[in-house]
This record gives C-alpha cells, sequence and structure tokens, in this order.
C-alpha cells in the first residue's frame, strides 16, 4: 500500500498493511541544506522542498509551522511571550509567567 492508500484505509475503517506514519525532518532539513528559519513565527506557505526531500526519503509528509490557522490565548493572569536575541548568533527564548512561577524555553 502507498501512504495514501494507508491513510483512506484508515478513513473507510478498513486495516492497512502497516501503521500510517509521517517522520519529522523539519530540524535536520534546514540544518543539513544550511536554511534559515525561526520556530518563533509560523510560515504562511508549505515549504515545497522539505516536502518533496520527506516524499524522497518515504517518510511521509510535513507541514513546517504552518499553524497559523489558530490562535493562542491564556487566562488573564498568564504572561506569555517570545524574546529574539541575536547579539550572539540567534537565541529564541519562549516564557509563560503565572501567579505561582514561571517557565522558560531556549533555543540557540
Amino acid at each position: 500500500m502507498t501512504l495514501r492508500e494507508r491513510i483512506l484505509s484508515v478513513y473507510a475503517g478498513q486495516t492497512p498493511d502497516v501503521v500510517p506514519y509521517a517522520l519529522d525532518l523539519f530540524h535536520w532539513f534546514y540544518h543539513k541544506f544550511h536554511l534559515p528559519w525561526d520556530l518563533d513565527k509560523p510560515y504562511m506557505e508549505p515549504d515545497s522542498d522539505l516536502i518533496d526531500y520527506h516524499r524522497m526519503m518515504g517518510v511521509g509528509f510535513y507541514f513546517a509551522n504552518c499553524a497559523s490557522f489558530y490562535d493562542s490565548t491564556y487566562a488573564g493572569d498568564v504572561e506569555a511571550s517570545v524574546i529574539r536575541d541575536e547579539s550572539d548568533g540567534v537565541e529564541i527564548v519562549w516564557r509563560y509567567e503565572t501567579p505561582i512561577g514561571k517557565i522558560e524555553r531556549r533555543r540557540k
């Protein structure tokens, strides 16, 4: 079965030959080919080269950061921020602050 046939069989209530899956080669692909990428913004159009690479490798498909179809909202006492620092390379910090504490994630 092809990947498409597997997915369609699941929707039709049938059992595919193997479980349909898609690997996420996004980070690896952009690093390998020295392409600029930014996790703090949505991509408005799918990256055709990335999708073609997934297809060529036979690992399914992946839409990198095409999440512009929704908004995240938080309770009034939660402050969410994204900070981009380019003083020493590029570092992105996602921070969430609440009345009981804060958590952050950094990517350089």
